[in-house]
This record gives structure tokens, sequence and C-alpha cells, in this order.
């Protein structure tokens, strides 16, 4: 019995499963290129006048220029994080995101970070704001150990960000 087995075929066939994966990975992912392209560049000013969802989602691309793993959650039901991110040494951070047009972020903010640090078993909480934080949030951050990026923080990292080249 003579079997012959056309290889191109077989080829062709491997090529178009190829194929497929890779354009099912690209239309999965082509919205979070989009982001990154989109934000990677656009500095602190312009946030005060992008939505809450929008300042997430620079945030994410922010992180991403700092080397760390990120996350995105949903816009709503967050369990306390808008993003989890991870930094090189592996420590993992539930990060609240408040963007505000102007005036600063109360204490309230502080418990949802917290809340998120516990629904995500993170090490760390971390709240960034594009304005300031009051007297109370810089108090309780303290005593609870939460993490405060207000507007100056931000501007600091960005301008680390450009000296590096990133």
């Amino acid at each position: 019995m003579n079997i012959n087995i056309d290889l191109s075929y077989f080829f062709n066939v491997l090529l178009v499963i190829f194929a497929f994966v890779m354009l099912t990975s690209l239309i999965r992912y082509l919205p979070d290129l989009i982001m990154d392209l989109r934000y990677k560049r656009v500095g602190l000013d312009e946030t005060d006048n992008m939505s809450g969802r929008e300042f997430e989602y620079w945030l994410k691309s922010q992180f991403k220029r700092m080397n760390y793993k990120v996350t995105l959650h949903r816009g709503y039901k967050d369990k306390g994080a808008d993003l989890i991110v991870i930094n090189s040494q592996g420590q993992k951070f539930a990060v609240q995101a408040k963007k505000l047009n102007s005036g600063s972020i109360g204490a309230k903010v502080i418990g949802e970070a917290l809340r998120g640090k516990l629904n995500y078993k993170c090490d760390r909480a971390l709240v960034v704001t594009n304005q300031k934080f009051t007297e109370q949030a810089l108090e309780e951050a303290e005593a609870c150990g939460v993490i405060l990026w207000d507007r100056k923080k931000l501007l600091e990292i960005l301008e680390d960000l450009k000296a590096r080249g990133k």
C-alpha cells in the first residue's frame, strides 16, 4: 500500500491556522495598542480635560512606560482598584485613580484603595490623582500605609521618564 501525502497541503493548512491565531490576537489586543499609543506622550496638563476612564487608560500607559505589568479593570464594580500593577521586584499594587478638573481628593479614597488591596490580594495600595490631596487624606494614608501620588509626584515621574528616553 502506497500512501502519498501532499506536504504542501499540510503546510498550507498550518499557515491558515497560524494566520487565524495571529489575526485573532491582533483584534483582541488592538484597542489596547491604540490606547497605549494615544496616551504614551500625552502630558499631565491634558489629563485635566479627560474623563475618569480616559485618565485610567493614561495611567495604564504611564505604568507601562515605567516597566510595570498592568491590568486595567472595568470602569464600574472595580472592587476598589482601577488598575493592578506589578513592579520589577514583583510587588503588586492596587491602584485607585481619581481624576478631578480642580480641587482636592478627600480621605474617603483611602478606604477604597485599602478595599482594592484586600480584594486583589495586593502588597500595597496606591491612590493617584491629577490634582492634590486634603490634609485629612494625607494623614489617613500615612496611618494606613497607603501610597499617594498627586500632581506634583506625577510630574516628577513624567520628567524622569522623559530624561530616560521613555
